[in-house]
């Protein structure tokens, strides 16, 4: 597939068009970043300026080409004057998946547009960009966007607990997903042409579930799922919360050095790439790490030692090597993915090299970098995402405490080997494994 250029990108259906935003589009933005619903729902900075509104559509044609985020003017037929906005993260390329978002103006909400703007993505990502996956992510104080997001065919997967600032307090977010082979068998079936089926009470906004703000909704839906609610197909979701307390997280100019007598968790060296090379070669670590190069090579392994040194200075990711205290050999390796610390969450992800594995080498890292997360960075929320077919990445989660939230369907892998990821947490007010 052949990425367009931003200016080329236009999609309609005779209802409404999207198209790239213009510098003359920046005074309607910034008017509609200040609603207060928009403000609230799509997490907007305050006092959202017209000269921000500019940069980022200055901004927006680098976005799409660097970075796959495709953020689109939504107008109306017959105007050329915005009357919303609609955007696609692709949050990785391998595999191609992406988060939807959208936000109305106010006095265009309740017609729908929304619906046919998503639905016009939702068929160009798959039948055009060729994406596996396409997710939404909702406040789920947000029913209007839920009941939307299910009216077009995503399916509720996981819900995620204190995940987003909502006011003063915190709230949990619910995630929906629609994957390529869904959408195929619903057009091999007549499904129609991905308009919301029933009729829906008003327009609401959602944020897409990988961290930037921007708004979202979703496409068709079998009749049943109109019918059944949040709690019949997420019944997590009977407990929900928005009453979460808030955080300010405080994050250190560099990582601490981590230890526990047994392991010490420190930056990585040169010396440790014939062991990186070794345990990033290995048959485990090639499967649940799909990112990892094959061949993994000396020259691999020195690049990461060079980008890993400076992740936590350029994106507050920190990358620890997982050494024994006495000889200082690498066991394996653990990251705290804290470029979310704006909303107060985290990733914590790890592997052990197979020299050291069965030893509870994983559980006594994650345990150190939660402790830290949560009682020093004073984060609300650490998480670990786990391939559902591997029983000790999932058995570490589960023995920490974390609570198992729901799925992220078919988000990662390698090519013939595509799995689900279970989602854990672990929040501040969770008991503790320390």
């Amino acid at each position: 597939m052949t990425q367009p250029a931003y200016a080329d990108v236009r999609l309609g259906d005779g209802r409404v068009t999207l198209r790239p935003w213009r510098a003359d589009d920046a005074p309607l933005m910034a008017a509609a970043c200040a609603d207060p619903e928009i403000a609230l729902f799509c997490m907007m900075p305050a006092g959202y300026t017209v000269e921000l509104a500019r940069e980022f559509i200055a901004d927006a044609p680098r976005a799409w080409a660097q970075d796959g985020w495709l953020h689109l003017a939504l107008t109306a037929a017959g105007s050329e004057q915005p009357a919303g906005a609609v955007g696609a993260l692709m949050a990785q390329r391998r595999p191609a998946t992406a988060d939807l978002g959208y936000w109305i103006m106010p006095d265009h909400r309740g017609r729908g547009l929304a619906g046919a703007g998503v639905a016009l993505v939702t068929r160009w990502a798959f039948e055009t960009l060729d994406l596996r996956r396409l997710a939404i992510g909702t406040m789920v104080a947000n029913e209007p966007s839920r009941r939307l997001a299910r009216s077009l065919g995503y399916r509720p997967e996981a819900l995620l607990r204190s995940f987003r600032p909502y006011g003063e307090q915190r709230t949990d977010c619910v995630v929906y997903s629609l994957l390529d082979e869904e959408w195929q068998a619903r057009q091999a079936a007549g499904g129609g042409d991905g308009q919301p089926q029933g009729r829906l009470a008003g327009e609401a906004l959602a944020t897409p579930n990988e961290a930037l703000p921007v708004p979202g909704e979703a496409l068709a839906a079998p009749a049943e799922a109109l019918l059944a609610s949040d709690e019949e197909l997420l019944p997590a979701f009977a407990a929900a919360r928005t009453d979460y307390p808030a955080v300010r997280p405080s994050l250190p100019p560099a990582p601490p050095l981590l230890g526990d007598g047994a392991i010490v968790l420190r930056p990585y060296s040169d010396a440790d790439v014939p062991d990186m090379v070794r345990a990033c070669s290995d048959p485990e670590a090639q499967r649940w790490l799909f990112m990892l190069p094959t061949p993994y090579t000396d020259s691999d392994g020195r690049e990461f030692v060079a980008l890993a040194a400076t992740a936590w200075e350029q994106r507050h990711v920190a990358e620890y090597c997982i050494a024994d205290a006495a000889s200082g050999r690498l066991l394996g390796g653990i990251t705290l993915r804290a470029d979310e610390a704006w909303a107060g969450v985290a990733e914590i992800g790890y592997h052990v090299a197979p020299w050291a594995r069965r030893r509870g080498i994983a559980t006594a890292a994650a345990r150190l970098v939660a402790h830290w997360a949560l009682e020093v960075l004073d984060l609300a929320r650490v998480q670990i995402l786990a391939d559902t077919r591997n029983a000790g990445s999932c058995a570490v989660a589960t023995g920490l405490g974390f609570t198992r939230e729901g799925l992220r369907r078919r988000d990662h892998g390698r090519e013939g080997d595509m799995g689900d990821h279970a989602v854990f947490s672990l929040l501040a007010g969770d008991p503790h494994p320390w």
